[in-house]
């Protein structure tokens, strides 16, 4: 815990929900920034909720995953709100005719179709227009992004290879581009360019505006920045030398993590390591911006698998699991000094402390003053490790954030539906469950986090509407039917935001500006 009464950005009890921007409900086949966008903040204020933690904001990748992406600095287009363009003259008043039907699933590739053919349509509304109001908004966005045209520019070469491979699949002198052969290609596709740059700008803009007024509601927004990047990525792409590649840009060792008692062969991840000596000698600048574009986005940030900045699990490329694998040291204290140089300080991030965590990961944690995480559903088994001890209530660091379950656990209904016999017993020193219905054991479970010490609670709005396994966001090692869950404007009522209200009220976490 730090020293005397700082507590960082922690310095209050607050409470929180956890839901993507992608599972809101309405728009056009997707949860996007428009009005539901809007008046889900409304309805948190209605709850007394202060935070808002979403996923990665990135275009996401294989099996739609935000945890996957072609870029780290980049935005999900799909979240652009349409109407918001037909308003803007952009796009002809009868553009949703064909859109998706909305439901409790995204099908990504109808959403992902139909929104392609819109933005199309308004790109060329804009490129006609040569007085639009948002021509100049647009030139100052792409001014002060420089990443912008660099994303955009490896979206449409993938696009014009379409081998689906990304970067090492391209030709020689687009493998490894020399300043004249970048500004070449910058030529010759210079309208796609243009066009992919004016969709990151739409989404960015709409996005600010949605922060700005989230704000004014007294709401704080949580970011979400994975620690590894792909191998088909512009990150890579353009800064092959730091990461551990060989000469023709294969990764010589990738990530995961070791073996476990849940997974006998590991975890293998498959992302290129970082040649931390080179990212260190360029006083990690590319953290640096990584970190200040999260930081664009919402006040905090979680940043994903912090264990790595300590040590890191590496595997030797063509492993068909991580047992060959061994810890490597990280960057450690050097790198998040840089961070606080180049982002401010104190930094405003959450560290995710979970998995194998050891006294370098305390150690690192503590010496740059970041809270971690504890999790509920992690609480209550007869493990006897430090990791199972740390998330039981009553060891829950005041300096930290507590969770019932994060994104990659089973809802709480289905939770207690799976619970081992020690989980079962160990729960029961808390609350009597046994007899309770679904609907009232996930309120208990919300009201024990609730309790927590921890100066931080954050909920998964399944959690806090007690639903069970059809709405879990993303179950680890399945590779399709994740990460598409949507929510009804039925489970968003009133009735249940004065339900939370209230408890929130009793555990001293109600957000006072409301």
């Amino acid at each position: 815990m730090p020293t005397g009464n700082t507590f960082g950005f922690l310095n209050a009890r607050e409470s929180g929900i956890l839901m993507h921007v992608t599972s809101l409900p309405e728009g056009h086949g997707i949860g996007d920034f428009g009005p539901a966008a809007y008046r889900f903040v409304d309805w948190m204020v209605q709850a007394g909720l202060r935070v808002w933690q979403v996923l990665p904001l990135v275009p996401p990748g294989k099996g739609f995953s935000p945890y996957s992406t072609w870029s780290s600095m980049a935005m999900n287009v799909l979240l652009v709100d349409l109407s918001e363009l037909c308003n803007a003259g952009l796009l002809p008043i009868d553009f949703a005719s064909e859109a998706p039907a909305n439901g409790d699933r995204v099908d990504a590739k109808k959403t992902q179709a139909f929104k392609q053919v819109q933005l199309a349509r308004a790109y060329a509304a804009f490129e006609a227009a040569p007085t639009h109001s948002l021509k100049s908004e647009f030139a100052a966005f792409k001014a002060q992004h420089p990443w912008v045209t660099a994303a955009a520019l490896y979206h449409v070469l993938g696009e014009h290879h379409g081998t689906g491979l990304g970067w090492p699949s391209w030709p020689a002198a687009e493998k490894k581009p020399t300043p004249a052969k970048l500004a070449e290609l910058l030529d010759t596709h210079a309208r796609a360019v243009d066009e992919q740059a004016f969709y990151q700008f739409l989404a960015d803009l709409q996005w600010q505006r949605l922060k700005s007024y989230a704000h004014r509601q007294g709401v704080r927004l949580v970011g979400d920045l994975p620690i590894y990047v792909d191998l088909d990525s512009v990150d890579v792409w353009l800064n092959q030398d730091l990461f551990e590649l060989s000469e023709d840009g294969k990764p010589l060792r990738l990530s995961g993590v070791p073996p476990d008692p849940f997974a006998p062969t590991g975890q293998l991840w498959g992302h290129p390591l970082y040649n931390w000596q080179k990212h260190a000698a360029q006083d990690y600048k590319w953290w640096q911006e990584r970190l200040k574009r999260c930081l664009e986005q919402t006040e905090i940030v979680r940043i994903d698998h912090f264990r790595g900045f300590a040590a890191y699990w590496s595997v030797p490329a063509g492993s068909k699991n991580s047992v060959s694998g061994e810890w490597v040291k990280g960057p450690g204290v050097e790198l998040f000094r840089s961070l606080e140089k180049g982002c401010g300080s104190p930094l405003a991030v959450i560290a995710e402390d979970l998995g194998f965590i050891d006294a370098a990961v305390r150690d690192l944690k503590t010496a740059i003053n970041l809270p971690g995480m504890c999790v509920l559903e992690f609480g209550f088994g007869d493990g006897g490790s430090d990791g199972d001890a740390v998330h039981r209530p009553p060891n829950h660091p005041e300096y930290s954030v507590v969770y019932t379950g994060t994104h990659d656990n089973e809802t709480a209904v289905q939770w207690r539906s799976n619970m081992s016999p020690a989980d079962r017993r160990n729960l029961a020193q808390y609350f009597s469950h046994e007899h309770l219905s679904d609907r009232d054991f996930a309120w208990k479970f919300v009201e024990l986090a609730l309790a927590s010490p921890a100066r931080m609670a954050v909920v998964p709005l399944q959690d806090f509407a007690g639903l069970g396994a059809a709405a879990r966001m993303n179950q680890p090692g399945i590779e399709d039917g994740n990460w598409v869950w949507r929510a009804s404007t039925e489970q968003l009522s009133m009735e249940l935001a004065a339900q939370i209200r209230e408890r929130l009220g009793v555990a001293g976490r109600l957000n006072k500006r409301n």
